[in-house]
């Protein structure tokens, strides 16, 4: 009876081990597959050689780019432009607007080893707070009117004087080791050794600085991922010119910033693209008699064809802008009104103004008065050719414009310190992630701020101002939308166009994506932690992929 009993259990493990060799030649005769692997060195060119390293102090493109990869602040801006926590594990804001609160994560770590805590944010504002600092005079004005107070080590809360929307942006600033500098004065901070040879908290650490170039590993302490590349090196030249050569030499893997005209050059490797908050466009001095009526402006702006315009001047590299506001933001109005290219219209709204070519010159004339005016703009190249075409569009429906070409600072701090000119073609840009256009088109901002043409709008300001005020994004969404909607009926400037960022990379460094907006060029590496050169072969399981 025993030696029957067991024959059931001879037959299950029999089954047992014909199964296993069934499922092993199933999971054998499916192909093997690349997954990424670590190790490898990128190298990219850059322009120019930093000369700090420290959050605070950073000025240049070049320098912004390697804080970005060594630092983190409580916040960061995310692929769409939207502020998320980084060294902050999340956030909250009270009713009123007035007293937001950070809880810090507990695996950010400094590159020696040391935990980031609530002393470390608390440091890094004073520093910018105290009087000494004079690196970043808006970024000190505006932390001075914030108190503080840490409860515990991973705990920071900010108290502001009044509500403001835009705040999480500035958050985003890179936090500093006070274990590391909190004994240094803050007037010897800007000339510290500290500069170039920082401790970090970002996925990455410094590990050489060279005349020539810079190598950075992976933060080993840091509790983000783990860096597929095992070192990064960037390496410095005088122009961007130069740095595109090296990059189609092959010296490089990679270049930043490349030009619409440098495109063909670099056309081997893959280039990624993303739009940039930056906005070319015609500011009109409104206290000038041609521009004071609406549909004036609107004919100017209806009488160019900007997509022309566009293929002619930058190679098709920039996109019409119709909005202070990029399209790709959370706070952009889809339903906005377009100035299609209409010559016609154009033409038809200067007539009812009472713009007409009374003496058959070419030119309209309104009380005696012809639609003369000066298009100032910088003398770079590309900006001239801009002026010329739209010189030569509004041509066509009887406006002149003279075109006077300066350099960039004489631009901003004679004609526009002064609003000493007609209209001016020019670029303006903002790196917040915030969208808030208030410093741009507030009337308050007209003779202290960025709102060059002068524009005041009771109803404009009236948006603008709440938005600031309300916590709330949906609200904050919704008198956005109104205020781009007030702007594109009043057209108080004309915008032409805004940016594209391209950036050139070399197809053997894989998995390389950037943002659907890119804030600042620094943004390109969002995702660098999950860039790879190498790769190993995996078997799939049967269950498996």
């Amino acid at each position: 009876m025993t030696r029957l009993r067991r024959w059931p259990v001879l037959i299950a493990l029999v089954g047992l081990v014909l199964l296993a060799v069934l499922l092993n030649g199933l999971v054998s005769s499916r192909p093997p597959i690349e997954v990424p692997d670590y190790g490898g060195v990128y190298t990219e060119a850059v322009v120019g050689r930093p000369r700090t390293l420290s959050p605070i102090f950073v000025q240049s493109d070049t320098e912004k780019d390697l804080v970005a990869l060594l630092f983190r602040g409580l916040m960061r801006p995310d692929a769409t432009g939207v502020v998320v926590p980084d060294a902050a594990a999340r956030w909250d804001v009270s009713a009123d607007g007035l007293r937001y609160t950070f809880s810090l994560r507990d695996d950010v770590f400094w590159s020696d080893g040391v935990r980031v805590t609530s002393e470390d944010v608390l440091f890094t504002i004073r520093c910018v707070q105290d009087p000494a600092y004079t690196a970043n005079p808006d970024l000190a004005t505006f932390w001075r009117t914030v108190a503080m107070e840490a409860p515990d080590d991973k705990t920071v809360v900010f108290h502001l004087t009044e509500p403001f929307s835009p705040f999480l942006d500035q958050t985003t600033l890179g936090l500093l080791p006070a274990h590391v500098l909190g004994k240094t004065p803050v007037a010897d901070l800007a000339a510290s050794a500290y500069n170039l040879q920082p401790i970090s908290n970002g996925p990455f650490k410094l590990e050489k600085f060279e005349d020539m170039s810079v190598t950075l590993a992976p933060n080993p302490y840091d509790g983000g991922r783990r860096p597929y590349l095992a070192r990064l090196i960037f390496r410095f030249y005088p122009d961007r010119a130069q740095a595109v050569e090296a990059y189609v030499r092959k010296d490089v893997m990679g270049v930043g910033q490349v030009a619409p005209a440098d495109l063909v050059k670099v056309s081997s490797g893959a280039i990624y693209s993303a739009p940039r908050p930056t906005f070319t466009g015609v500011y009109l001095n409104l206290d000038r008699f041609i521009f004071q009526d609406k549909r004036t402006r609107q004919a100017l702006l209806l009488a160019l064809n900007r997509p022309a315009l566009i293929r002619q001047a930058l190679n098709g590299q920039a996109l019409v802008a119709d909005s202070p506001i990029l399209p790709q933001s959370w706070a952009a109005a889809g339903d906005l009104p377009h100035y299609a290219y209409n010559p016609a219209q154009a033409a038809a709204l200067l007539e009812q103004v009472g713009w007409k070519d009374t003496d058959g010159d070419g030119i309209r004339e309104l009380g005696g008065q012809p639609f003369d005016f000066t298009l100032v703009t910088t003398d770079e190249p590309a900006r001239v050719t801009v002026a010329q075409i739209l010189a030569q569009q509004w041509a066509a429906v009887g406006v002149r414009a003279r075109i006077q070409t300066v350099n960039a600072r004489t631009l901003e701090s004679v004609y526009f310190d002064t609003r000493l000119f007609d209209a001016a073609l020019y670029g303006w840009s903002t790196t917040d992630s915030d969208p808030d256009p208030y410093p741009f088109w507030h009337s308050t901002q007209v003779n202290e701020g960025k709102n060059i043409g002068g524009w005041a709008n009771l109803d404009a300001d009236s948006r603008l101002e709440q938005a600031r005020q309300t916590p709330d994004p949906a609200v904050r969404a919704q008198l956005y939308r109104e205020f781009q909607s007030i702007f594109t009926e009043e057209v108080p400037a004309l915008l032409l166009y805004h940016g594209v960022y391209h950036y050139a990379v070399d197809p053997q460094v894989h998995n390389v994506q950037v943002g659907q907006v890119l804030l600042d060029p620094s943004g390109r590496f969002q995702t660098i932690q999950q860039w790879y050169l190498r790769t190993r072969t995996v078997r799939r399981g049967w269950l498996g992929s």
